[in-house]
């Protein structure tokens, strides 16, 4: 069981960090930034560390080369960009199947219909996923 905290290095100080007020890391020129509810907290751990190793894979996810999300913070997202509290990231192409994985997805496109009216394309759906504490939410696909 992964615990719900952990300490990073910044500067010369180990700052805790509790899991669940992560929203995203990324990469920045020689650092690594993380962003938090509570904060940002920079330190010299690469991402690809910070991604293996530190994190558990089924709560965060790469969406770019540059940063990682916290799945359960992702407020929507389409083919292009993720949003999350107060940002909008890039989402890069060979990163959303990867997302779409770590995700359940609720499609309408993906449920057979027995109305013609639907298989005509008449009736539009949304597509809907899980937010972080298990509720129904739009999500823009």
């Amino acid at each position: 069981m992964t615990p719900d905290y952990l300490f990073i290095l910044s500067g010369n100080r180990f700052q805790k960090i509790n899991t669940a007020s992560l929203l995203y890391i990324k990469k920045k020129e020689r650092h690594t930034e993380i962003v938090t509810t509570n904060g940002n907290i920079v330190t010299r751990i690469h991402l690809d560390q910070v991604e293996k190793s530190l994190l558990p894979s089924r709560l965060f996810c790469r969406v770019n080369d540059e940063c990682l999300v916290a799945i359960g913070k992702i407020i929507s997202f389409d083919q292009k960009a993720v949003q999350l509290p107060g940002i909008c990231i890039p989402l890069g192409k060979k990163y959303i199947g990867l997302l779409k994985e770590k995700i359940r997805i609720i499609d309408s496109r993906s449920i057979p219909s027995d109305n013609p009216e639907v298989s005509k394309g008449r009736i539009h759906f949304s597509c809907f996923g899980i937010d972080h504490n298990g509720r129904l939410c739009r999500i823009g696909i």
